[in-house]
């Protein structure tokens, strides 16, 4: 006897349009598309979201929720050490670049979009900063600075290079960190950051 089909639910839509995005790009997202995916009917897609507007909007809160909220909230700067870097480190290299790139050529088709991927880019900045501010003991100002610089690279490799491997994304990441670490001093730990790779 066959075993009854898991509910699909919300987050089931929402991760397999994350899927579909990071794979196909933007035009992959169309309703009809989603749901022969999916193997359910557009009464099923319905039931979760109103229109393809309401879908587009909580898949953009759902990747920000994926790709930095979860991994932010791991991240406890009451503890910070070389371990907890090294683990944040590992966790933004192994983010999925390609979602990270057909994200973005969502958003530039609706600003209702873009301002929330603008949003997540600003939290992104800030959290960055901080790092720095804590890791180097250097003013916020200076630390904005340095997270501009590694927040640019990091969106600039992927449009760039969207299919770099992860080796050599811990490569450059290697050759961006040992550039800082020669300019600034790291009062809190001067243990060499060696990123291994992890799972997206």
């Amino acid at each position: 006897m066959t075993a009854p089909r898991k509910r699909f639910d919300r987050d089931d839509w929402l991760t397999l349009g994350l899927d579909l995005l990071s794979a196909e790009g933007p035009d992959a997202l169309r309703i009809d598309k989603v749901c022969a995916e999916a193997g359910l009917t557009k009464g099923s897609f319905y039931h979760h979201f109103a229109d393809q507007a309401t879908f587009l909007e909580a898949l953009v809160d759902h990747w920000r929720a994926v790709q930095t909220d979860n991994p932010i909230a791991d991240f406890d700067l009451e503890q910070f050490d070389a371990e907890a870097f090294e683990r944040i480190v590992q966790e933004m290299i192994a983010l999925d670049m390609h979602l990270e790139l057909n994200i973005r050529k969502l958003a530039a088709r609706d600003p209702a979009l873009a301002a929330k991927v603008a949003a997540t880019d600003a939290a992104r900045l800030s959290f960055t900063a901080r790092i720095y501010e804590m890791r180097f003991g250097v003013d916020p100002a200076m630390a904005q600075d340095i997270a501009l610089l590694d927040y640019g690279a990091f969106s600039g490799i992927v449009m760039l290079r969207p299919d770099i491997s992860l080796e050599d994304r811990i490569r450059l990441y290697t050759i961006f960190d040992d550039m800082l670490k020669a300019r600034f001093a790291e009062p809190e730990f001067r243990r060499k950051i060696a990123p291994r790779p992890c799972s997206p």
